[in-house]
C-alpha cells in the first residue's frame, strides 16, 4: 500500500470560535490570508468581513494580519481561531466569548 501524496484535495481546515459557535474552513495554508479565511466565513454568518476580526489566543491578545499567509503567521491545519465581531454602531470591538462566559482573566 502506497502513501497518499498531499495534493489539492487534502483536506485542511481551521475552526473558528465565537461565543457557542464553530465553524469549520477548508484553508490551503501555503497561500490563503486570514482575509481569505473571513471572506470563507462571510458565507456563513453573512456579517461583511469588515466587520469580524480573527485573533490566535482564547485571552484575544495576538490579533492576526488579514494581508499575512496563514504560513506566515504559523497557523496549522486544525488550529482553532477566535472570532469576534466590532460592536454594532460603534468603532469597539467585542472581546473573546466562548460558550457563554468572556475569556479567562475578564471579568
Amino acid at each position: 500500500m502506497s502513501a497518499v501524496p498531499a495534493t489539492a484535495e487534502s483536506s485542511e481546515y481551521v475552526r473558528v470560535k465565537r461565543k457557542r459557535q464553530t465553524i469549520f474552513l477548508y484553508a490551503n495554508m501555503p497561500i490563503d490570508t486570514v482575509h481569505d479565511l473571513r471572506a470563507r466565513a462571510n458565507l456563513v454568518t453573512k456579517v461583511p468581513t469588515s466587520e469580524m476580526r480573527f485573533y490566535l489566543d482564547e485571552s484575544g491578545e495576538v490579533l492576526l494580519d488579514e494581508n499575512k499567509t496563514l504560513k506566515e503567521q504559523k497557523i496549522e491545519n486544525d488550529m482553532v481561531l477566535y472570532m469576534v465581531y466590532r460592536i454594532q454602531g460603534s468603532d469597539d470591538w467585542e472581546t473573546v466569548m466562548i460558550g457563554d462566559k468572556k475569556a479567562e482573566g475578564e471579568a
